[in-house]
């Protein structure tokens, strides 16, 4: 059994002989751990956060019957939605315009591709208590990273404004119409007071809470109708420009905004536009397999056009159903606000839809002045970390490359002294010695 000196005695030997590979070769992997550095591409990441205020709470529960827009944001899939706007092709068709990305792309491969890339470079998040959002975008360019997080944050909040706007137009017709409604039912109630029995009561009375979530379920669901219909109106318009092109200045770019894997025959359209590009690389605009493979297009793109169209009136056609049924309801959600005040006895009808009426009043001037202004949709969205040129990469960590390259040496130049040791048959002592003789004499080697 060795003692812990002579343990000890031992590995500073060792080491003293093996000196030159415990500094050469952490050295080396250090090295090479800067030169990685230099190799690897940073990458910059740049965020923002977007905070979405909440509308005031109003002064009477009936407010809630108009209210367009009562707990969106707080619904459990708000990210959702907010994700479903960032990452949409409109708003990669705005990243790439903007940031002049589709210079060089010529195909349809090559922009799908790219499409790709940048959405695997946005990440989304949303705060579990707080309505925020955050926005984060990577690229090798900070400059790049930073423009692409503040696009996407603009587009959001306009998204969100062109829909909400389009809302609060609804609203004030819808407004106008009840107001004048009520106006009536007050005129008539001011000649007779209504005499109301328990049974009729329990009739007209209806589960407010489970009402009012139908409601705010059918609102988002409205929200939602609104956005598709925004963008199949678009591959409308898109298809439109194509089909009535002036001949002279035909092109094949109209076609490339659109997703042709969302609308009926994309398909074959696709593998035509592929055909077009690649005879269009090799020959001239009077080659007539090009201009046949043209013809085709056109034929196949004349053809999808009503389809979209269809699916457009038929959008549509939910969003009216969709529209009727919360009418369906505000009108149950009416009479059970009726019904609860008239059992109460505290009030008569004509008190309840002279209240009904001034809320109602006000909050038609409210919605006017919305509309009229435009300013009370954008001021909900607040930019609370505006995004910046970040001075640091977020990739590579030069203190873990670095780290991991000394310790990777350090671990290889152990088990290379640990193999040397193995391999070397050098005699140092008697313990080395193989024979079981005597031993007569030592021969000093000069170095003591």
């Amino acid at each position: 059994m060795f003692t812990i000196q002579e343990v000890i005695q031992k590995i500073k030997a060792v080491v003293k002989r093996r000196k030159t590979l415990l500094i050469i070769i952490p050295i080396f992997f250090l090295g090479l751990s800067i030169a990685a550095l230099y190799v690897i591409e940073p990458t910059y990441e740049s965020s923002t956060t977007i905070l979405v205020e909440q509308d005031e709470q109003p002064l009477l529960d009936v407010y809630n019957l108009y209210s367009m827009r009562a707990s969106y944001f707080s619904r459990p899939n708000a990210l959702e939605s907010f994700n479903q706007i960032i990452y949409s092709r409109s708003a990669m068709e705005m990243l790439i315009d903007s940031l002049h990305l589709g210079d060089s792309i010529k195909t349809i491969a090559q922009k799908q591709s790219l499409i790709g890339a940048l959405k695997n470079s946005i990440t989304t998040s949303a705060a579990e208590e707080a309505n925020s959002f955050e926005i984060a975008f990577s690229s090798s360019d900070p400059v790049q990273a930073r423009d692409a997080v503040a696009l996407l944050s603009q587009f959001y909040i306009d998204m969100r404004t062109k829909v909400e706007s389009k809302q609060s137009s609804e609203t004030v017709e819808f407004l106008k119409t009840k107001l004048a409604e009520i106006e009536q039912m007050v005129d008539r109630q001011r000649q007779e007071v209504v005499n109301s029995t328990t049974q009729q009561i329990q009739e007209v009375a209806v589960n407010t809470e489970v009402m009012q979530n139908r409601l705010e379920n059918i609102s988002t669901r409205i929200q939602d109708a609104d956005l598709a219909i925004y963008q199949t109106q678009a591959r409308v318009d898109i298809l439109e420009r194509f089909l009535n092109q002036p001949e002279g200045s035909f092109s094949m770019q109209p076609l490339y905004r659109l997703s042709l894997s969302e609308i009926p025959n994309g398909e074959p359209l696709t593998a035509l536009l592929s055909t077009y590009d690649r005879l269009s690389q090799q020959y001239t605009e009077n080659y007539p397999g090009l201009q046949s493979t043209r013809e085709q297009i056109v034929e196949v793109a004349a053809r999808i056009k009503p389809a979209v169209e269809a699916n457009l009136a038929s959008l549509k056609s939910q969003r009216q159903d969709l529209e009727s049924e919360r009418q369906r309801i505000i009108q149950k959600l009416e009479r059970s606000y009726v019904a609860t005040q008239r059992s109460s006895g505290d009030k008569s009808n004509f008190n309840i839809y002279q209240e009904l009426y001034a809320a109602i009043k006000k909050k038609l001037e409210q919605a006017r002045i919305n509309r009229e202004m435009g300013s009370k949709t954008s001021d909900q969205f607040i930019v609370l970390d505006p995004p910046v040129i970040s001075e640091t990469p977020a990739s590579p960590n030069k203190r873990l490359v670095l780290g991991a390259g000394l310790g990777l040496g350090l671990i290889i130049s152990c088990l290379m002294v640990g193999f040397a040791e193995v391999m070397d048959t050098t005699i140092r002592s008697e313990e080395d010695l193989k024979l079981n003789k005597p031993v007569i004499a030592y021969l000093k080697d000069g170095r003591e």
